[in-house]
């Protein structure tokens, strides 16, 4: 994960604020702790602590008990190290703990499929069955 300020202000005559305010909600992120060196990495000109992360959910497949990551800002409702059953297609499998622990009221209209999320959602880009 990054966060970046990709264009900072330069005397042109605008100014840019910085990176900022940023929310991360009901992602899966599935990873091999063995080639995660840093968690989130953090550019110049940011302000990663007005960050929110709510209810994601990180799972190391070599090293479940070292899923946790390290976030700036404010983390509500992380579940670490627990299997979330990806299938190989990257669906969910229907006895998955991520089918329905999603945040509801999240400004996403549709899964990465174009189906409609239900409520609550399911955590990661598809919405379980």
């Amino acid at each position: 994960m990054r966060i970046l300020q990709e264009t900072a202000s330069t005397g042109t005559g605008y100014d840019f604020a910085q990176s900022r305010d940023g929310r991360v909600v009901n992602n899966l992120v599935v990873f091999e702790r063995g080639t995660v060196s840093t968690d989130v990495n953090i550019g110049g000109d940011t302000d990663p602590g007005s960050f929110v992360f709510e209810n994601n959910w990180f799972y190391a497949t070599d090293d479940p008990g070292s899923s946790a990551p390290t976030l700036p800002g404010t983390e509500s409702g992380t579940v670490a190290g627990t299997d979330p059953l990806l299938r190989a297609d990257g669906t969910l499998d229907p006895s998955s703990g991520a089918i329905g622990a999603g945040l509801s009221g999240v400004d996403d209209v549709g899964d990465r499929l174009g189906a409609c999320w239900a409520d609550p959602p399911s955590v990661g880009s598809h919405e379980g069955s």
